[in-house]
């Protein structure tokens, strides 16, 4: 994975003090490579309590720590 100070392709930057996305009827998709995130504080996965929301983890290989 390029940084994004070294990729030569097409891309989007976007700064800002705060960014959200919100799909209200589907769903956000993925990518054909990687989806990074980096933060200096906590990275939270919900799903609401009285649903039938799921976290799947769908890999051949997992690494934690």
């Amino acid at each position: 994975m390029d940084s994004p100070n070294t990729y030569q392709g097409k891309q989007v930057i976007i700064t800002s003090d705060r960014l959200v996305f919100n799909a209200r009827e589907d769903s956000i998709f993925s990518s054909d490579s990687t989806i990074a995130f980096g933060t200096n504080k906590d990275f939270h996965i919900n799903t609401p309590n009285n649903s039938k929301g799921k976290v799947i983890i769908n890999s051949p290989e997992i690494r934690l720590g």
